[in-house]
């Protein structure tokens, strides 16, 4: 280790300790998380040579035989029940399998209706967009041929985190990253995080393979002359936004890896095919909302009512009081189209921002920062869910998972660490192909679209290729090409 990559760690230790690991209850428990996080940073330090001197076979054949192992024996572990929104994803899944089409019919869906659109006295089965649909899609897939039991949609999740391992190695490897490839899917192969979602009828596993698929199939595309790579990018982008409705960042990153190329001409066709393709995948769900509501509607309606809520968290009190919005608030929460409530929750959420940003620097400093630790100050989100209604006491003791816990916050501060490392070093741009541009755009793109508007800590969990990719740049040095 060069003497300026020691500063840059020593550097980093104090300000990512205190990013990411706020919730520490004192001396001793910042003790041991240290004492983790340098025996990771020590361990992917000296893993990186060894890692890339692999024969590539054998390689591949032991990551996707660790991730998927890791993920089966956590499923196998903890016997859990699903809460919150992964209840209502199983329970619009079966809706869906058993013909009730994509209709809230459960309890736990009918809690969810309440809160966010108001009950106003509509019966179940209830038709709905308020979620995208994808995954409730994957599920019901599963449940058609083998019955409603989440179980079936764990087990694709084994099978989804070790493909995306194999997808990541594939979007990033070329002779000059070949290390920092294998280094970053290893990395996504043991993140604790993703082992614990496995059990979790969620949305970010598979979001996070098509993400994969896309870094995979951008380095495809960035290598040809043929448009016929753009049409699977654009369809593939199609998937992902139903999964979740992420076109604005996957696009903008998608643009940026496009132009990058140094002739206009080949490129712009090139990415008006991908919007094209992109288009016609999201058009047949996109018309159904268009039908069932009587007036234009994308994708789902939760955006609009999920940043009037969240960006209301950073209003300043003289706003929050003001009896004109609190008119208007109870106004929409009485509407009875659920597309209408979205389109007027976009419209109070540019309200709310525009009252924040009224109020002065000092208090869009505080939401700033408090945004960003509401999205990136934890990343145990993932085992709390999975272990909230599990009967984990009888194969792990409480005190087990509070490690596990401690763990992955290491890995977590750690990955975080040695990115900025990896943000040391010079011309490392230059070496990354086009699937790692991709990554790394999106983070960027998502980073700002976020920025103010507060989340939670699971919005964060597809972003981490792009860290862990950073991380492996930052270990293995990349050659220039």
């Amino acid at each position: 280790m060069t003497r300026q990559e020691a500063l840059v760690l020593l550097a980093g230790v104090p300000a990512v300790l205190a990013a990411f690991c706020g919730e520490l209850a004192g001396l001793v428990e910042l003790g041991v998380l240290a004492a983790l996080l340098a025996a990771l940073v020590a361990a992917a330090r000296w893993s990186g040579p060894r890692v890339a001197r692999w024969p590539r076979r054998r390689f591949l054949i032991g990551l996707a035989s660790l991730a998927a192992g890791l993920r089966l024996a956590w499923v196998a572990a903890v016997p859990n029940g699903q809460v919150s929104d992964f209840a209502i994803y199983h329970e619009l899944a079966a809706a869906l399998a058993s013909g009730k089409g994509y209709a809230i019919t459960g309890p736990v869906g009918k809690e969810d209706l309440v809160a966010y659109l108001g009950d106003g006295g509509k019966p179940l089965p209830y038709a709905t967009s308020y979620r995208p649909p994808g995954t409730a899609f994957l599920g019901a897939l599963l449940y058609l041929p083998l019955g409603p039991h989440p179980l079936w949609m764990k087990l694709l999740n084994v099978l989804l985190g070790a493909s995306t391992v194999l997808l990541l190695y594939l979007g990033l490897a070329r002779s000059a990253t070949e290390p920092a490839a294998r280094l970053a899917a290893l990395a996504w192969a043991v993140y604790p995080s993703a082992v614990f979602a496995t059990n979790l009828f969620c949305s970010e596993v598979p979001f996070t393979a098509a993400l994969a698929g896309l870094a995979w199939l951008a380095s495809v595309a960035g290598g040809s002359d043929r448009r016929r790579p753009w049409v699977a990018l654009g369809l593939l982008a199609a998937a992902a936004c139903l999964l979740r409705p992420m076109w604005l960042p996957l696009s903008a990153a998608l643009a940026v890896v496009c132009f990058l190329r140094p002739r206009l001409k080949v490129a712009a066709p090139k990415y008006l095919v991908f919007l094209a393709a992109l288009g016609l995948g999201l058009l047949p769900w996109a018309w159904r909302n268009t039908r069932l509501w009587g007036r234009p509607t994308g994708i789902c309606t939760d955006g609009g009512m999920v940043l009037a809520y969240h960006t209301a968290r950073l209003l300043p009190e003289s706003a929050a009081n003001d009896p004109a919005l609190r008119e208007r608030v109870a106004r929409w929460r009485a509407m009875k189209n659920e597309s209408e409530q979205s389109g007027e929750g976009y419209a109070l959420a540019a309200l709310n921002l525009k009252a924040v940003f009224g109020a002065g620097p000092l208090h869009v400093g505080r939401s700033l920062l408090r945004c960003l630790d509401d999205m990136f100050g934890d990343d145990e989100e993932m085992l709390h869910w999975s272990t909230l209604s599990s009967r984990y006491a009888r194969v792990l003791s409480r005190r087990a998972v509070y490690g596990l816990g401690r763990l992955d916050a290491a890995f977590y501060a750690g990955s975080w660490l040695l990115a900025l490392l990896g943000l040391w070093r010079r011309g490392a741009w230059a070496s990354l192909p086009d699937g790692g541009r991709f990554l790394l755009l999106n983070f960027l793109a998502t980073f700002v679209l976020f920025l103010f508007i507060p989340g939670q800590a699971r919005y964060h969990f597809s972003l981490m290729p792009a860290v862990f990719l950073l991380a492996a740049v930052g270990i293995t040095a990349v050659r220039r090409p």
